[in-house]
């Protein structure tokens, strides 16, 4: 069984929403999970607790849970970013490698992963947004190089990550360990506040756009 079928199946996502955000993912080179949840066709709590189902294991919270840094970097970036996936841990034997996925289901990520380490891999599953956070905070840290906030971090396109971040805020940390994220937000106007606020809700299947135009016209109503 595949993403798309699994999906479907469960009611997650409509059978010709699926089937045209694959063809998409096909076409454009990305992770279909990356493409359903980016277009908001499915929520990632959803989708993550379906799959987690599927395969017998949990979901983990990568976003603020401590990771092997060195069994991080055993993964390149550019498949991590690609595959929305990320190393939690080698286990003591030191021949498997246990990594988060937003979908354990794709034989092209597991087989990525097994290729870029030679070791097998145990999977997990994460939330897209929780994995794109992880990824940009633990290939931040582990770079050795001067990163100018003008710079590209990866040739990896942006879209598979997290869609509505933006590129300066996006690490949550620094290599030196301080954190640019009060300075944003202090430097942040209100409108510009409150928009990052719903574009977050939304991102995160919390609210969707049409919760949203329901509330602002309620308010508008009062007025």
């Amino acid at each position: 069984m595949n993403l798309r079928e699994l999906l479907v199946g469960e009611g997650i996502v409509d059978s010709q929403k699926a089937e045209e955000a694959e063809e998409d993912a096909v076409r454009l080179d990305r992770a279909l999970v990356g493409v359903l949840i980016g277009r908001e066709l499915a929520a990632e709590d959803a989708v993550a607790d379906a799959v987690a189902r599927a395969i017998g294991t949990v979901v983990i919270d990568v976003e603020l849970g401590a990771l092997d840094k060195e069994a991080v970097q055993m993964i390149p970036e550019g498949v991590a970013r690609r595959h929305l996936l990320i190393a939690v841990a080698r286990d003591p034997g030191g021949k498997r490698l246990r990594v988060a996925l937003a979908n354990p289901l794709d034989e092209a990520a597991i087989a990525a992963v097994t290729e870029a380490t030679s070791l097998e891999v145990e999977p997990m599953v994460a939330t897209v947004s929780g994995l794109a956070a992880a990824i940009d905070r633990e290939y931040q840290a582990g770079s050795t190089q001067v990163i100018h906030g003008q710079g590209p971090r990866s040739e990896i396109p942006r879209e598979d990550t997290r869609k509505m971040r933006d590129e300066d805020a996006a690490p949550g940390t620094t290599p030196g360990g301080t954190s640019p994220m009060h300075r944003l937000e202090q430097d942040a106007p209100i409108e510009q506040r409150h928009e990052a606020l719903l574009l977050a809700l939304v991102d995160a299947g919390i609210l969707t756009r049409a919760d949203y135009i329901a509330a602002l016209r309620r308010l508008k109503g009062r007025t």
